[in-house]
């Protein structure tokens, strides 16, 4: 029973205003950045001395992954890995089965996958001496490696090929290259607004890296010194990253003067994003690392300085206690609860009821007509908490999902919920056309009173149902559902999820929590190892060759007995450390296991998304006017059939091969 004009609206203008300011702040900053550009004195920024207090370049971006190949460490993704790498091997045949295929650029091809199964890394930075270095004082630096001087030098080669494909169409506009001046073995390009694009080898401290140099770009070694340290003992990092938001504050200020005169919305602009943590001195840093250890799969993100601005980005600085865990049944399969501090929202809320006299028009309209006041009686009373479960104990599968919220004062919420209600059944009553098919059932069950949503002499399987219940709103799927969470929030249930192995395994004990996920891979994986299965087939079939019968990945997902042996929950918890949001998460070491525990949690839906999608096919069809999904051409096309489509698509057989 909310209120969704109101809120929607509210939330709209807020976001428009916020936009608005956006706006303005970036097209002052690109105006000031272009006549920066254009002024600018034609001097090296690197030759030129740098006084004491002059403002130095800031690195806003950093971000290193270790390659695709590394992400899979477990003895039971070996075969994945191997069939991945074969993927490169195959698309150098598709040009041999589709002569259109021509066209594609294989050295860009080459590029992508290079940059994706190898080591990489890249970072963004920002000059404000750096305006007639190109990029608006911005830098770019990616990098390829480390790898050994004769894998940099093929990628080389590609490139080259790629710039003088682009040089041959281009003509006599062509920018030409020259060897770079600043790094032996590198080329260079001039273009306009980067004013340098330097490209090729480099021997750096850790190896041969092939690298991509873009406007003021800064050293390529020590602009990467801020990437984040592995946080675990013994952890591998495979993807790391950090964004550091105070250099978009040296973006600002660098603009600060042209900002301030262009108005009022660009000076709200500023004000909000210091608000919020994403300019100003006190702006927030996040960074990320994702990897390994010798037992498991561990991740970590963490909000430095977040905590001044946590009531402004609606993050609560509450815990949870044992008492909110012990809500959730320890058979829970997957489980969610969070901790939010809405006070901001519902202040900008209510000043745009107080600013919008139609807004404000609609909500005495609605309190006129029901006695209950949308946002005092409802919005201001919801609390700092919601959550979310499956479990075996509420049904199991979808139909034993259990939502819940606090609520901070119970007594205005219930009267606010009775008013609503009455309104509702002498609405209903009064409609004629639903003659006594949907009524709202009210019962009495363990000390407390439900709710179901019933459709008397109509077959509907559905009955969702909720209850008001110490200080919480909970709704469930079914009356089952939602009587079981009714129980356990009683205390009437189990131990709570406190008592789950796999759940208090990964949460050091005495740990306060602001939020967490669960997800019980072992007992789901069963519902999930039929799509991964034919995940796995799908995989090893795209990478066979129909011309070379050795090239064969085998199974590449393990039987379900060797993929579930010894496989452990997704557990992921957010806690504060000082001034710092730390969110920590650990799962399986095999992806395969984390995947088929995922696609377990999301086997309820699958079904339900397959028949949409096939009930939406016809109307589809018709829209492109033809009777197959891919309309008559393509129908025309093929009407000989699977085999002539083989034989048109596909190069003569190879003499080995049965035909």
């Amino acid at each position: 029973m909310n209120t969704p004009t109101t809120r929607i609206t509210s939330v709209h203008t807020r976001a428009r205003r916020l936009s608005r300011h956006l706006f303005t702040v970036s097209c002052c900053v690109a105006a000031g950045s272009i006549a920066a550009s254009t002024f600018a004195a034609p001097i090296s920024e690197s030759s030129r001395p740098q006084p004491k207090g002059e403002p130095k370049p800031v690195t806003i971006l950093v971000m290193n992954h270790a390659g695709v190949g590394s992400m899979f460490v477990d003895p039971k993704d070996q075969n994945l890995k191997k069939a991945l790498a074969m993927l490169p091997a195959r698309l150098k045949e598709l040009p041999r089965e589709f002569p259109d295929m021509d066209n594609v650029p294989m050295p860009l091809v080459d590029l992508v996958l290079s940059m994706v199964s190898q080591p990489a890394r890249m970072a963004v930075t920002f000059d404000p001496n750096g305006g007639n270095n190109g990029a608006f004082g911005f830098g770019l630096v990616a990098s390829i490696g480390p790898a050994d001087e004769k894998q940099t030098s093929q990628i080389h080669g590609g490139i080259g090929a790629l710039v003088q494909m682009a040089a041959n169409k281009m003509g006599d506009d062509a920018p030409g290259s020259k060897p770079s001046a600043a790094f032996k073995g590198m080329a260079e390009i001039q273009v306009p607004i980067a004013n340098i694009v330097r490209y090729g080898p480099r021997k750096a401290p850790d190896g041969w890296r092939y690298e991509l140099h873009l406007g003021a770009a800064q050293d390529p070694d020590t602009t990467f010194l801020s990437l984040p340290a592995p946080m675990a003992k013994g952890m591998t990092p495979v993807f790391s990253g950090r964004f550091d938001f105070s250099g978009l504050d040296a973006v600002a200020t660098q603009y600060r003067p042209l900002i301030e005169g262009s108005g009022r919305e660009a000076e709200e602009g500023l004000k909000e994003l210091e608000r919020i943590g994403i300019l100003g001195p006190d702006a927030i840093k996040y960074s990320w690392q994702a990897g390994y250890t010798d037992t498991e799969q561990v991740g970590y993100t963490v909000i430095e300085g977040v905590r001044k601005h946590a009531k402004d980005i609606g993050m609560s600085t509450a815990s949870l206690t044992d008492a909110h865990l012990a809500m959730i049944p320890s058979d829970a399969t997957v489980a969610f609860m969070q901790t939010f501090d809405f006070s901001k929202g519902l202040q900008a809320i209510q000043t745009q009821i107080q600013n919008d006299p139609q807004i404000a028009d609609g909500i005495n309209q609605f309190e006129a007509a029901t006695g209950v006041d949308p946002f005092e009686d409802i919005l201001l009373n919801l609390g700092d908490t919601v959550g979310m479960y499956m479990s075996d104990s509420t049904g199991g599968s979808l139909a034993s999902m259990v939502f819940f919220v606090s609520l901070s004062d119970r007594p205005r919420f219930e009267a606010a919920h009775d008013k609503l209600l009455g309104f509702a059944s002498g609405m209903i009553s009064a409609n004629h056309d639903i003659n006594g098919h949907l009524r709202m059932r009210s019962w009495n069950e363990a000390d407390s009173k439900l709710f179901s949503l019933t459709f008397p002499g109509l077959p509907v399987p559905l009955e969702v149902s909720y209850a008001l219940v110490d200080n919480w709103l909970v709704a469930g799927f079914t009356p089952q559902s939602a009587l079981a969470a009714v129980r356990q929030i009683k205390g009437k249930g189990d131990k709570g999820l406190r008592s789950n192995p796999g759940f208090a395994a990964a949460i050091p004990a005495g740990q306060e929590l602001s939020g967490f996920k669960f997800i019980d891979s072992p007992k789901l994986m069963r519902d999930g190892y039929q799509y991964v299965a034919m995940m796995g087939s799908m995989v090893a079939n795209a990478v066979r060759s129909p011309f070379d019968e050795k090239r064969e990945p085998g199974l590449v997902v393990p039987t379900f007995a060797e993929l579930k042996a010894g496989a452990r929950p997704m557990v992921s918890f957010g806690y504060w450390k000082g001034q710092d949001h730390v969110t920590e998460s650990h799962a399986d070491r095999s992806m395969l296991v984390n995947i088929t525990g995922i696609m377990g949690a999301a086997s309820p839906v699958i079904p339900l998304v397959a028949a949409t999608i096939a009930a939406a096919a016809p109307q589809m069809q018709r829209q492109m006017g033809g009777g197959g999904p891919f309309g008559d051409d393509f129908e025309d096309e093929f009407e000989g059939g699977l085999d002539d489509i083989l034989i048109q698509r596909t190069s003569p057989r190879p003499p080995s091969l049965p035909k």
